[in-house]
């Protein structure tokens, strides 16, 4: 348990650094110079200058942050120097509107080549063949046994027979209805451990719930090599985001149409950073492999999340620059603070309210 918690907050740090490192070197790549190099925000527990940059870890864990100069001059910040012998600004605002894009963006971009390179290790990897169990239903024999959502099924026995090996549901089915009415030891991956469960399958079950109570799902991955890995990663990270953004229109949608449960419907449906340690324990406790391919949903999600044009986001930042080759000149600094401050207090916000959500979901 300890072991999947410290593997959840140090994915968690990752996510961060690689987003924020998707800045830091667009913003290097255009000879723009970076004041600080944030995980989590302030108030600073520790930093240390390296050249012309503070790398930084602050105390609230709500995400990371790069300080470019001339991005935040809104907030008072100096115009940025010249280069002897150059005419032109070194700082972010005066960039080409396309090269500031570049800078917004790859942080999400960065996330996702995360997402693509780690689903290409679990292709490379592989996930051993088997059946695991997503439900238990009350007063069953897998109840009443010990059965456990997520246990890994490995084999199982009677005193007539027994089955081991790669098992798929269809042949473990079929085991136990034919030993029905007799003791069958199910032998269960839980984590790290085997455990033996004892339950006997009912002969006639109630409808909809089977011999033993349970819901199954096969499991299983082929091992692939390197370009295979590589292509299966980038096809099925692709997917996974299109999926993302169909559930996301799905949720916008629902807050509009009647019927849909409004705002609240939408709150409900969100998840914060309980939700995320616990859904994380559980693919934790099916292996590491489970756990990896959890997080490259959430760096996915990040991706999704953070290119949506609503500020403080990535996205709301390269709306501006839209609108600004729109109209042709830029909006003012104290429009951009202020409305990034509104959309930064929403965002925090909703994230209290659907933790307080997901705390009283799990008391």
């Amino acid at each position: 348990m300890i072991l999947t918690i410290i593997s959840i907050v140090l994915f968690i740090i990752v996510f961060i650094i690689v987003h924020e490192f998707g800045h830091f070197f667009a913003a290097k790549l255009f000879k723009v110079p970076v004041k600080e190099f944030g995980i989590f925000y302030p108030p600073r527990l520790w930093g240390k200058k390296i050249g012309e940059t503070l790398y930084s870890i602050n105390a609230i864990p709500l995400g990371g942050f790069v300080r470019i100069v001339g991005e935040d001059m809104e907030m008072g910040e100096d115009e940025p120097e010249k280069k002897e012998g150059q005419g032109t600004s070194l700082g972010f605002s005066h960039l080409a509107a396309y090269k500031r894009v570049i800078i917004l963006a790859s942080g999400v971009l960065m996330n996702f080549v995360f997402a693509w390179l780690v689903l290409s290790v679990v292709f490379m990897v592989g996930i051993p063949a088997g059946i695991v169990i997503t439900s238990v239903e009350p007063n069953s024999p897998a109840e009443i046994g010990g059965a456990k959502v997520n246990d890994v099924i490995v084999g199982a026995r009677s005193t007539e027979g027994e089955l081991s090996g790669e098992i798929d549901p269809e042949t473990f089915v079929d085991f136990i209805n034919k030993h029905a009415g007799q003791e069958v030891v199910l032998k269960v991956e839980r984590g790290s451990d085997i455990v033996e469960l004892k339950t006997n399958p009912r002969a006639h079950p109630p409808a909809g719930e089977g011999a033993l109570g349970v819901s199954l799902a096969e499991m299983g991955l082929p091992q692939k090599g390197l370009f295979d890995a590589l292509w299966s990663g980038l096809v099925t990270a692709t997917r996974i985001l299109g999926f993302i953004y169909k559930a996301l229109f799905d949720l916008i949608t629902q807050a509009f149409v009647s019927g849909g449960g409004g705002l609240r419907g939408v709150v409900n449906s969100l998840g914060g950073p309980v939700l995320i340690f616990t859904f994380g324990y559980q693919a934790g406790s099916m292996g590491f492999v489970y756990l990896l391919q959890f997080f490259v949903s959430i760096s996915l999600s990040l991706v999704a999340l953070n290119i949506l044009p609503f500020p403080p986001l990535d996205g709301g930042h390269i709306l501006f620059i839209l609108v600004e080759k729109i109209k042709g000149s830029p909006l003012s600094p104290k429009i951009r603070f202020r409305i990034s401050k509104y959309g930064m207090m929403a965002l925090v916000g909703l994230m209290i309210i659907v933790t307080i959500k997901d705390i009283l979901g799990h008391v």
